[in-house]
């Protein structure tokens, strides 16, 4: 498929490859940083609830 395709334009086989290594690589740049976020998120969650948990018991106790 590449050879006909390198064929019709000479740098096609190359370009196409490198396409596709770029963007292997930017989705997993995409997804470490969504994965930093939600690792984020997942820790402000936990502190907020220890906060409103705490803020119940000093009020129950």
């Amino acid at each position: 498929m590449l050879a006909g395709y390198q064929a019709l334009y000479p740098d096609a086989a190359k370009e196409i490859i490198e396409n596709g290594l770029d963007e292997s690589r930017h989705r997993r740049q995409l997804e470490t940083a969504r994965q930093k976020r939600r690792g984020h998120l997942a820790w402000a969650s936990m502190i907020l609830l220890v906060i409103v948990c705490l803020i119940f018991m000093g009020r129950f106790i």
